[in-house]
């Protein structure tokens, strides 16, 4: 029995730090995985994040992923030389600077969340604050997962958290805005919790706090233009030539596709899922670089595949855009948290 226990621990040390599996990553420890997102000053950042235990995850952005550097010294042969400086014992949350750099991390709890900004002193130590804010509530005990979307303008210093859709706080840096780098980082802070991150998306912002979604109503779809500050509310009638007609209270509009950033269809028009089609076998697709789709399969070769989707008709789609297919939506080999496989 020792033996066996001694084995189970030494390949528990041998699991790295995270493992991709199933267009998903999975944490097995407290260490970060990061990537450069070539970021720019306004930026929305949007992923999936799922959890085991109790919730406590740091998510770096804007990032330098750079150790700080003590002031120059003389060495033995008179040149100067700077030495980088290793995280001091009982850092604490101090420890974010000397591993994310230059950058803010939010912590996300499961009925709060928290914004530190990480900078340094001219000696090189870690200078941090937590970002004051009026409220950044959140009720995710009973969720175990859910969508988060930060959007961050360097050019104002303010950084706004979205939760499921729904607003859940602004922060203003009224010292100026310090992350100057491009690293985005996730990293559970619980010895004994796990994350899972998925559907991670990093694309450029317009500035505007609200969307579309602010101005959704039931019986009018609401067009975003891509100014982010222009609206046209009517009946979206049709997509022809590039071009959407929106047919108007007082006049009917033709707006190139180009020019549409987002689309909310008026809730009275949306219709439930038809029960006769709900008891056919589909499948999800998860769509390169982004997208997801469900529908139900007809016919498919190694390249092509034929389906019928509620919405959108008979569909040809081309498979090399195509990341993962899923025939089961509930657990699966692919989900490295199901303990039946």
């Amino acid at each position: 029995e020792p033996a066996k226990e001694k084995e189970k621990e030494e390949d528990e040390e041998s699991e790295p730090p995270w493992v991709f599996s199933g267009g998903a990553y999975y944490s097995n420890s407290q260490l970060p995985i990061a990537i450069d997102t070539k970021s720019p000053d306004q930026v929305r950042i949007r992923f999936t994040l799922a959890w085991r235990n109790r919730l406590n995850a740091a998510i770096a952005f804007h990032a330098t992923m750079k150790q700080p550097e003590t002031p120059p010294k003389e060495g033995e042969d008179g040149e100067k030389e700077k030495q980088p400086i290793a995280k001091p014992d009982g850092a604490g949350t101090k420890g974010f600077a000397y591993t994310y750099g230059h950058s803010y991390v939010l912590t996300i709890y499961s009925n709060y969340a928290q914004i530190y900004r990480c900078d340094f002193t001219d000696e090189g130590k870690a200078d941090m604050d937590r970002l004051s804010n009026s409220s950044a509530n959140l009720r995710l005990e009973e969720a175990g997962q859910a969508e988060f979307e930060l959007r961050c303008d360097r050019l104002t210093g303010t950084i706004a958290l979205f939760a499921d859709g729904r607003f859940v706080s602004q922060w203003n840096d009224r010292q100026g805005y310090v992350g100057t780098g491009s690293y985005l980082a996730f990293a559970s802070q619980n010895s004994a919790a796990r994350l899972r991150i998925s559907d991670v998306v990093v694309t450029a912002w317009n500035g505007m706090i609200d969307s579309a979604q602010s101005m959704e109503t039931e019986d009018r779809d609401v067009i975003l233009l891509t100014n982010g500050t222009d609206r046209f509310s009517g009946e979206l009638a049709s997509l022809q030539d590039g071009k959407f007609l929106i047919k108007g209270t007082y006049a009917d509009m033709t707006v190139p596709h180009e020019e549409v950033q987002e689309i909310r269809l008026a809730k009275a028009m949306q219709t439930g899922e038809d029960e006769e089609e709900a008891s056919r076998q589909r499948i999800r697709l998860l769509l390169q670089p982004y997208g997801r789709l469900t529908m139900r399969p007809v016919e498919a070769s190694s390249d092509r595949l034929r389906a019928h989707h509620p919405a959108l008709g008979d569909l040809t789609l081309d498979l090399r855009y195509v990341g993962l297919m899923e025939f089961s939506f509930g657990p699966s080999v692919l989900d490295s948290w199901d303990d039946d496989y």
